[in-house]
């Protein structure tokens, strides 16, 4: 899954910090968690993309579901300029069992 985020001028120090702290949360707590890591762009101001990769749906929705992820979400998104993009994508190459239902249907 990509997640295109833009945050309010100003804001991209304390959003980068807010979102290391959600991040080492997911990477200590979520071992269905492949990725999750965050870009800055390098052309776009303010603009980041979070890319997340999980093993499966179940480690999916154990991430949305998280304690960690309620208490961080709020934490990010008061940094935000507008509501963050998300795209779910597979991978074109490797098999995997995960398939965004409402996208997709299973192969």
């Amino acid at each position: 899954m990509m997640v295109e985020l833009t945050v309010a001028p100003g804001n991209t120090d304390a959003f980068e910090r807010a979102f290391a702290v959600q991040a080492a949360a997911v990477r200590a707590n979520e071992p269905g968690s492949r990725l999750y890591e965050l870009f800055k762009s390098s052309t776009l101001t303010d603009s980041y993309t979070l890319i997340e990769i999980y093993d499966d749906q179940v480690a999916l929705a154990a991430h949305r579901t998280s304690s960690h992820m309620a208490a961080n979400r709020p934490l990010t998104a008061l940094f935000l300029a507008d509501r963050p993009l998300c795209t779910h994508s597979r991978s074109c190459h490797t098999p995997h069992d995960y398939v965004d239902s409402s996208r997709r249907t299973p192969e």
